[in-house]
């Protein structure tokens, strides 16, 4: 019980924080031999509750941790500039989420498995806006994609692609 510093074999594995029954318990930081760093709440030597974890790559992660595992809310900010801000399952972007790219496109909506899957709205950075149904990060289903100019196409999508039914709009 209490406060401790535990330096892995290798002399570079550094973990400082609490400890209970000879296990990381409670607040704590783990520095790993990679370079990778945790640093959160720990429960019987695992990642969970609120925590933070940098990637060697620059890539980090905050936000909640069950099993080692991102779930709940949580905010990832990767190596190449984007971020998403949402909610995660089993380490996967699932439920509702926003994610940003370097170039300033931003989609808003629902993921599963870390893919836009359900419904969403695009934000391209051509100015073009999306607003429909999503299955493995195509427009697929009802949607409306409205462009830059004011044109609008309302209507059906199967893989990305307007087919079916719609209506188009010019302006």
């Amino acid at each position: 019980h209490g406060k401790g510093k535990l330096i892995g074999e290798d002399g570079k594995e550094v973990y400082e924080g609490k400890f209970k029954d000879g296990q990381r318990n409670g607040y704590g930081k783990m520095k790993y031999s990679d370079g990778s760093i945790y640093e959160g709440n720990w429960q019987n030597g695992i990642w969970s509750g609120v925590g933070k974890f940098i990637w060697t790559e620059g890539e980090e992660y905050e936000g909640n941790w069950d099993n080692n595992l991102r779930v709940k809310y949580g905010i990832m900010k990767y190596s190449d500039g984007a971020v998403f801000k949402g909610d995660w399952q089993n380490d996967k972007k699932n439920g509702r989420g926003r994610y940003i790219w370097k170039d300033g496109q931003e989609y808003e909506g629902d993921w599963v498995d870390d893919h836009r899957n359900g419904y969403g709205t695009m934000k391209y950075s051509n100015g073009n806006v999306y607003k429909g149904n999503w299955k493995n990060d195509k427009r697929d289903g009802l949607g409306t994609l409205t462009w830059a100019d004011g044109a609008e196409y309302e209507g059906n999508w199967t893989n990305g692609r307007r087919e079916g039914y719609g209506t188009m709009k010019y302006r």
